[in-house]
């Protein structure tokens, strides 16, 4: 939904409550459709009367009318985190209400594989639960993971906060669209990376042979990458790389389909004492409550260092 089409705008945000403007004259359920509600949050929306007029307090069922103008208030799900908590740092890059985003260091989980090793998510969820105690709230919001990362790729990560919007940032992280969002990862490669903006769209489908890998198959997904050499010492590229699509492994597939795998890819290239050189630099996306742009990038990777220095190069516009 663009911009124009909303029937809201966001006037604040608290901990416990998300006031709106009504923009044009609709129903309420209407209003839920256009925040991208789900059927089942909608209706218990509606069941616990969480949302009301801003003034009167008047609760809202499905077919009440808005007038353009009018503010609303959306009660938020109080919610209380469950399950154990890591003890380790977090780097936290970003936070507002609805989503927050973290620097995931390479050799961590997202999310649980079903064992009791330490993921980024616990880290996340503890450090908003350190918070919520610290500033006295009755509820710790419970963070989930939006994008994955592979255990030996590192960078930004973003979780939701709400899970009245978590499906909005669900259809932002799956559009790909530019226009919305883009994202970007530096890559160490095997070999001399060619010159210019690269673009890659080899389909890619899973390995019958093999289930931990992808391959390039003409029975694969669509798939869309662009890369961009950004400097060159010995048999080794930096390269700049953003998804058009989100397949799994997409960017490790389509690098060593052109000849020049990731440092370190066990899967897709050879073993490296330093691990896989794939990070998650930076993320730009228009905000899909808020819209507000959002501009994240992280400090340049330190596992980089004895291949590339940031002053190496110079991040393409």
């Amino acid at each position: 939904m663009s911009s124009q089409d909303k029937p809201f705008h966001v006037v604040s945000a608290s901990m416990d409550c998300v006031r709106l403007r009504v923009l044009h004259d609709i129903s309420a359920q209407m209003l839920c459709d256009g925040l991208g509600l789900s059927k089942r949050i909608q209706r218990r929306v509606f069941a616990k009367g969480t949302l009301t007029k801003a003034q009167g307090g008047e609760v809202l069922v499905g077919q009440s009318p808005l007038h353009a103008g009018e503010d609303v208030a959306l009660r938020l799900q109080e919610t209380r985190a469950l399950g154990p908590l890591s003890k380790e740092p977090v780097e936290l890059m970003w936070h507002d209400r609805f989503a927050l985003a973290a620097n995931k260091p390479s050799g961590l989980l997202v999310h649980s594989d079903g064992t009791e090793a330490d993921t980024l998510t616990a880290r996340v969820q503890a450090e908003v639960a350190r918070s919520a105690v610290e500033r006295g709230w009755s509820f710790v919001p419970v963070v989930q993971p939006l994008n994955r990362l592979d255990v030996d790729t590192s960078g930004i990560v973003l979780f939701s906060q709400t899970e009245e919007f978590q499906p909005v940032f669900d259809a932002l992280i799956a559009s790909h669209a530019p226009a919305l969002i883009r994202k970007r990862y530096l890559a160490v490669v095997e070999g001399t990376f060619p010159k210019g903006i690269v673009t890659m769209t080899y389909p890619i489908a899973r390995d019958r042979h093999d289930a931990r890998r992808m391959r390039v198959g003409s029975t694969g997904k669509p798939a869309i990458t662009l890369a961009r050499c950004l400097a060159r010492k010995g048999n080794r590229s930096l390269v700049a790389c953003e998804l058009r699509s989100g397949r799994r492994h997409q960017i490790r597939v389509h690098l060593a389909r052109e000849g020049c795998p990731i440092v370190g890819d066990v899967l897709y290239g050879r073993v490296a004492p330093d691990g896989l050189m794939l990070h998650a630099y930076e993320l730009r996306f228009v905000h899909p409550v808020t819209e507000d742009p959002v501009a994240l990038r992280t400090p340049w990777p330190e596992r980089f260092e004895s291949f590339f220095s940031q002053r190496d190069v110079s991040w393409p516009a």
